[in-house]
């Protein structure tokens, strides 16, 4: 079969990111003056040379020199789109196989793939002193200049090619890095990209510069552990040994499912199938602060099911329809086992459709530990295992083709949002 080979493009917005060592004086000041300084006003306004800097205000550096944001960059220099659900992605087109077009119109790229974001990688400096002493000592920490330049564009591309087949979303993986608090709260900016886990090359013939949009800067101090961050180039033999590709692979997962047949099926051996605890999805090591890709998403998305739907109320056979959404108990309490002190565990079984996908069937097996109160004799939950399957074959809803949609209506029913509030 003949070779093919696509691009992909992160355009958006994002912007340039550098990180460096700076001068401890000018960090301090800055931190203790952060509600008259500007810091990105400072270094911007009154230029470069330390002959014109104000005086009482501590160079940027130690040394008398010139100074450039670009180039105070010895911790971190990125520079590429932000990554969030709701914006940004990439956008996929087919050039030709033998390279002699890589370039070709971007009119007719396939928009906004997602991907899956493998990791998150925290590059934020930290801005409390004090805490800093009483953990490891300021002295171990490193004074730092976070300056971003965000702008909008195409900040990259990256080659991918196959043996005939069609581009598969579902292989494109990448890592981000977040970089800001407070004010200086920005999407995180994305670092790295794979496809079926080989690592791509960046190229930069692409570019296409809108402008900027605004420069922004933070001053802190950093945590040396963070230079030694295994992600910042992580290899394959880690990021398999650690269970990235692990995720990434189950993420993927697909079970074989005749559509039909998984709507009708009222028997139990569907909900299973599944192997992937969802309530596990986010898993925190000092390298990585930040859960695994999507789960603050995931995790909304489990507790709007327990607020909209109240599923752990629902007895056997009970159906109920909320908004345009259907659930129907397949098993409940009495598979439950109740002890002397009211402690529960056992399983809960719901089948979930909604109007706006009315093909689309979703099985859930919750298992449960928890309590019921001897008052109301309501199942009050305190340890939960969630295992999805839907009737796309998915085990995990952030894969399943309408999970934004289904998504937004059941964060529209926690919250009592209709349509009616966008007009």
């Amino acid at each position: 079969m003949a070779k093919r080979r696509f691009r992909v493009d992160a355009g958006g917005r994002g912007g340039e990111l550098c990180i460096g060592k700076v001068n401890k004086d000018f960090v301090d000041f800055m931190i203790d003056n952060g509600e008259y300084y500007d810091v990105s006003g400072y270094i911007s306004g009154y230029g470069n040379d330390s002959d014109d800097w104000p005086k009482g205000v501590p160079f940027v550096t130690d040394l008398k020199e010139t100074f450039e944001w670009e180039e105070c960059d010895d911790i971190e220099h990125l520079n590429n789109i932000y990554i969030n659900a709701s914006v940004n992605g990439f956008s996929i087109i087919e050039v030709p196989a033998d390279g002699s077009d890589d370039g070709a119109d971007e009119d007719e790229a396939t928009p906004c793939i997602q991907g899956f974001e493998l990791y998150l990688r925290d590059a934020i400096p930290d801005q409390e002193v004090n805490s800093l002493i009483t953990q490891e000592g300021l002295d171990n920490y490193i004074p730092v200049l976070v300056f971003h330049n965000s702008e909008k564009g195409v900040f990259a591309s990256w080659f991918v090619e196959t043996d005939g087949e069609d581009f598969d979303p579902k292989k494109l993986a990448f890592s981000t890095v977040v970089f800001g608090t407070g004010k200086f709260n920005f999407s995180p900016i994305l670092e790295n990209v794979w496809y079926d886990k080989i690592k791509l090359r960046a190229e930069h013939d692409f570019i296409i510069d809108l402008g900027s949009q605004g420069l922004y800067a933070q001053v802190g101090y950093m945590n040396p552990k963070k230079l030694d961050n295994p992600l910042k180039d992580p290899t394959d033999e880690f990021l398999t040994v650690e269970g990235f590709w692990g995720h990434f692979e189950r993420r993927n997962a697909t079970l074989k499912v005749d559509v039909k047949e998984f709507r009708e099926d009222k028997g139990v051996e569907d909900y299973y199938k599944s192997k992937f605890n969802l309530n596990n999805f986010g898993v925190i090591k000092w390298w990585n602060v930040a859960k695994w890709s999507r789960s603050q998403e995931l995790e909304q998305f489990l507790d709007n099911l327990g607020d909209a739907l109240q599923w752990e109320d629902m007895k056997k056979g009970e159906s109920k329809e909320v908004g345009t959404v259907s659930v129907f108990c397949v098993d409940s309490i009495n598979k439950i086992d109740i002890d002397e002190d009211g402690d529960v565990e056992g399983e809960i079984l719901i089948m979930l459709t909604y109007d706006e996908y009315p093909d689309d069937t979703i099985k859930i097996r919750f298992e449960v530990a928890g309590n019921v109160d001897e008052d109301d004799n309501k199942l009050y939950i305190n340890g939960q295992s969630t295992y999805y399957l839907d009737s796309e074959g998915q085990e995990n809803p952030v894969n399943y083709s309408n999970f934004l949609e289904l998504y937004q209506i059941l964060d529209d029913l926690v919250y009592n949002r209709s349509d009616e509030d966008d007009l």
